[in-house]
């Protein structure tokens, strides 16, 4: 038994050895900043994740603590540079760190996202790692926080009326409306209203033609209050157009790309006002 260099005597009496194979189950390459959105988007609704890589691609379902919001949000396989898969795998991430990680990457690094697989005596371990390569490379190693919870299934939600809209516009009018009220009712006729308010109004509309609407489809006339709380937090990951689609009193639906090849759905629980009794 060796000494410590301290002079101590150092004990192995209580270590317990085993041993550990180790190999490369997941790995894939694509620019930093494609990635990086990703992230953004599914860190929105809940930093602490469950990430499935399957052969389609990374996905994420999640919702947020509050159970207001439902993120579903995928990065197709064929969109990587590399997409190399030995096993689908889960993942339970906290994504704060590998945020903070990414943001220091600089916007031509090239991303190596990886999984090995540990296995040993007393099971499988998964270690998730992240490398950004440009003039120099940096790595972050983060840990399978092992926190899954039930698998959720995105419900579906019939809907009346689709908009696509600039979401740059879409977030001043909702700003607003925000000047008389911390909720914005969405209605749709022969137009598309943004409104809230009760003794002070405001009301926005948009209607076919306008250059920053995209497209306006309503099978019927409906109504629909939302948080603008939860909308803004939303929508500022988004990058150019956003699609909403909504009916009477249900969650709005909101569709829009990720990474230049992925697409991300947040699901948005409604403000339903109870009736007097």
């Amino acid at each position: 038994m060796k000494k410590a260099t301290s002079g101590a005597q150092t004990s192995y009496a209580n270590l317990e050895v085993y041993n550990m194979t180790k190999e490369t189950i997941f790995e894939c390459v694509i620019g930093a900043e494609r990635y990086k959105h990703f992230i953004e988007v599914i860190s929105e609704a809940n930093p602490e994740t469950s990430m499935t890589i399957g052969p389609e691609g990374i996905n994420v379902r999640r919702m947020d603590p509050s159970h207001v919001v439902l993120v579903d949000a995928i990065l197709p396989a064929h969109i990587f540079s590399e997409y190399k898969l030995r096993q689908e795998v889960s993942l339970g991430l906290d994504l704060e760190n590998v945020q903070k990680f990414l943001k220091r990457a600089s916007k031509d690094s090239i991303l190596v996202f990886k999984v090995d697989k540990e296995t040993t005596d007393k099971g499988d371990k998964f270690v998730p790692s992240w490398k950004t390569c440009a003039k120099n490379t940096r790595e972050y190693i983060g840990v399978d926080e092992d926190m899954y919870g039930d698998k959720i299934k995105t419900p579906k939600i019939f809907t009346d009326v689709k908009v696509v809209l600039d979401v740059k516009e879409l977030v001043k009018s909702i700003e607003d409306v925000e000047l008389v009220s911390d909720h914005v009712t969405f209605e749709a006729n022969d137009k598309f209203w943004l409104k809230g308010g009760t003794d002070s109004k405001v009301n926005v509309h948009y209607e076919t033609g306008d250059p920053t609407l995209f497209e306006f489809v309503a099978s019927r006339t409906a109504e629909a209050t939302y948080n603008i709380t939860y909308l803004k937090s939303l929508l500022k990951v988004v990058k150019d157009r956003v699609c909403l689609e909504f009916a009477t009193n249900i969650p709005l639906v909101m569709k829009f790309d990720v990474a230049d090849g992925g697409e991300a759905i947040y699901i948005l629980g409604p403000r339903v006002e109870r009736e007097k009794q």
